[in-house]
């Protein structure tokens, strides 16, 4: 993917290193045929001047890449003229020579429809079970200010593995983690008691062996927190097979931050 926010994408929204370059564009619907193939030949036009007018912004995109397929995404196509417009284009972008544009470089229209399978496979994919709420700008802040003791807490015993900056920021981390686990699982208590319950109990459980499971260590070291946030999600999934894989993270994320502030999770010398 070629992201367009800073400075625009180059005509390009992506590129495969087999050397297919992509570019999407719809028009405002609804409209007619004709007024349709005159937006769409122009910004294949447009597009397609980019690679010549920003070739070395381009070719550093596309490192070792060669060009051998332009494929247009356009959600309708319905104007034979719009394959001869691109033919003429094609020939012309290999007229200019450029280092990143195959001899061989052809434009192709497609849509959807010429995705399938793909399409299918997407649409087949469930729905999570909790979507994401962003948390309120204000979230984070208003938490620090009305649980002072949990917070220096936590930053004491991240004190045993990291220097005073590193420790302030993974905190700030760890609490936004915190504050979004909390979050799903009110969602989760409304949307699957049993699936809430089911967290619950892992949650307790790994809780009580806390300290045996990541404390004592023949060799004194300690399992870090992404090692125990790791094992926590796989167990979650195991518990909770409805949630997938982004929410367990958050929820395991949350109770590492949560052990952290009000249990015996510690490391180093704390």
């Amino acid at each position: 993917m070629v992201p367009a926010k800073h400075q625009g994408d180059l005509g390009m929204e992506a590129f495969s290193h087999d050397g297919h370059l992509y570019q999407c564009y719809a028009v405002e619907e609804p409209i007619s045929t004709a007024e349709r193939y005159g937006k769409q030949r122009d910004k294949l036009s447009t597009d397609l001047f980019k690679l010549k007018t920003k070739k070395l912004d381009v070719k550093k995109i596309l490192g070792s890449v060669i060009v051998k397929k332009y494929i247009y995404m356009v959600p309708l196509h319905d104007s034979r003229h719009l394959v001869s417009h691109a033919q003429t284009k094609a020939a012309e972008v290999k007229g200019w020579k450029l280092p990143f544009i195959s001899q061989s470089f052809a434009i192709v229209i497609e849509t959807e429809d010429d995705y399938v399978t793909e399409r299918d496979l997407v649409l087949a994919i469930p729905k999570p079970l909790i979507d994401p709420v962003p948390l309120n700008s204000s979230a984070i802040p208003n938490w620090k200010d009305s649980n002072s003791e949990l917070k220096e807490r936590a930053l004491s015993k991240l004190a045993g593995v990291l220097d005073e900056n590193a420790r302030s920021r993974v905190f700030d981390a760890l609490l936004r983690k915190y504050l979004d686990g909390e979050n799903a699982l009110d969602r989760l208590r409304v949307a699957s008691p049993e699936g809430y319950q089911s967290i619950q109990v892992s949650v307790s459980h790994k809780e009580s062996v806390l300290v045996l499971d990541y404390s004592a260590d023949p060799e004194g070291t300690q399992r870090t927190l992404k090692e125990i946030a790791g094992d926590l999600s796989e167990e979650f999934m195991s518990v909770c097979p409805i949630l997938d894989k982004r929410t367990t993270e958050t929820l395991a994320w949350a109770s590492v931050a949560d052990w952290l502030m009000r249990c015996p999770l510690s490391f180093g010398d704390n």
